[in-house]
């Protein structure tokens, strides 16, 4: 919600952006690496995602995509989170950095 509320668009895979659809945030729905060319790490290659946020699981092939992902946020110059107490603290920054247009009287 903090990044929707700063202006980004969200990407997420399935469970995910089901979770951030439910909660009537926006979100475009990415694929498993292995699914189709509409995923994660193609839409870093095209520099259309600015920050990733990429927690562990315990699932085999969610660690190699997890490590896919990574690598390619590397690759690509995009700052990379793997806790979410860093991301906090990044958007404190981002939000403090921020500001709003306000009508005269």
């Amino acid at each position: 919600k903090r990044f929707n509320d700063l202006g980004f668009a969200l990407f997420a895979t399935a469970g995910t952006g089901a979770y951030l659809s439910d909660n009537d945030l926006p979100v475009e729905v990415l694929d498993k690496i292995s699914e189709s060319d509409n995923n994660a790490v193609a839409a870093l290659r095209q520099q259309k995602v600015q920050v990733v946020i990429n927690t562990t699981q315990a699932d085999d092939r969610a660690e190699s995509d997890g490590r896919l992902i990574r690598n390619a946020a590397i690759e690509n110059a995009v700052p990379l989170f793997t806790a979410l107490d860093t991301v906090s603290a990044f958007l404190e920054v981002l939000e403090s950095r921020s500001f709003t247009v306000k009508e005269m009287h």
